[in-house]
């Protein structure tokens, strides 16, 4: 019996010393969800407003989505990909308050990988807009 409570004991004395780096982790993830999600509603709402879907639209990027079979609203798409690259820097941000270095180093490499990501990303949209121009070309010359 002495033994379960010496057990118990230092059960909620480890909870005790870790409790303070699981709240600072809760704030920071409650707090970032809070300011990504307003990021993204003011992306939303700021490129809604500039009219950013309707300069995709047409003979751009949105039309040869829509003909590979998806429906692409970029303004939508843009607050998505803003909320999670904030997200990512608050669950970043949240493991290191827990002291967790493997996950650290995980999401540095994945931070490390966005500019790449970011790249290919327009060289694919560029691709896309020089594949609508040719097609385009084409079908004029026939």
């Amino acid at each position: 019996m002495n033994e379960l409570l010496q057990r118990l004991r230092f059960g909620a004395e480890q909870i005790l010393l870790d409790a303070p780096a699981f709240l600072a982790a809760a704030v920071i993830l409650v707090a970032g969800y809070a300011v990504a999600r307003r990021l993204q509603r003011w992306t939303d709402q700021t490129l809604a407003a500039l009219g950013f879907g309707r300069m995709a639209k047409g003979e751009g990027p949105d039309a040869a989505v829509a003909r590979g079979g998806m429906r692409l609203d970029p303004a939508l798409a843009a607050g998505r990909l803003l909320f999670w690259l904030v997200m990512l820097v608050v669950i970043l941000l949240a493991s290191a308050a827990l002291g967790l270095d493997s996950i650290n180093a995980m999401f540095g490499r994945m931070l490390g990988f966005l500019p790449t990501l970011l790249a290919a990303s327009v060289m694919l949209v560029l691709g896309m807009i020089v594949g609508e121009f040719v097609r385009a070309a084409i079908l004029a010359s026939a």
